[in-house]
């Protein structure tokens, strides 16, 4: 989530509150791709190419339901 909050610049509380990520003025998917890639690579892992299809990617919950 820091990693998200690095990438957006907003605060935590909201990408916790459930707000899509394209509610956010410095969200494009170039940034998601970014977050994407930095998350596979702190959890040692590839998400599997099923997983990663656009409406599974609107939150940070998709993003935490994806890594379990």
């Amino acid at each position: 989530m820091a990693k998200s909050r690095a990438y957006l610049g907003v605060p935590p509380a909201a990408l916790l509150d459930g707000s899509p990520f394209d509610s956010f003025a410095s969200f494009s998917s170039f940034r998601l791709i970014e977050i994407i890639e930095r998350l596979e690579s702190e959890l040692g892992t590839e998400f599997d190419a099923d997983d990663l299809v656009p409406a599974n990617l609107r939150r940070v919950d998709d993003l935490c339901r994806i890594a379990r």
